[in-house]
């Protein structure tokens, strides 16, 4: 996913956690993020990605349950990123 300012966000998912790279416009990597996500080991994954102008919301599509929330509010245009 791509920010207006040239931010990028790579999420990975594997057996035991959830992780988060946000990439600045430069590429270089600026903030990293896991979370040990509770799914079980030997299950199919549904993750869902809601994207709103002021936050990305990651969840276990299953539950519901919020994996990740990151606030956009960073960004100075009123109406968040497009994340085309």
């Amino acid at each position: 996913m791509n920010a207006e300012d040239g931010t990028s966000f790579l999420y990975m998912l594997d057996k035991h956690e959830l992780y988060r790279t946000e990439h600045a416009a430069s590429g270089v990597p600026e903030t990293e993020f896991a979370i040990a996500h509770g799914l079980p080991a030997d299950a199919s994954y549904r993750i869902g990605f809601e994207l709103l102008p002021d936050r990305i919301i990651v969840r276990n599509a299953s539950d519901g349950k919020t994996l990740d929330s990151l606030p956009l509010a960073k960004f100075p245009d009123e109406e968040g990123p497009d994340l085309r």
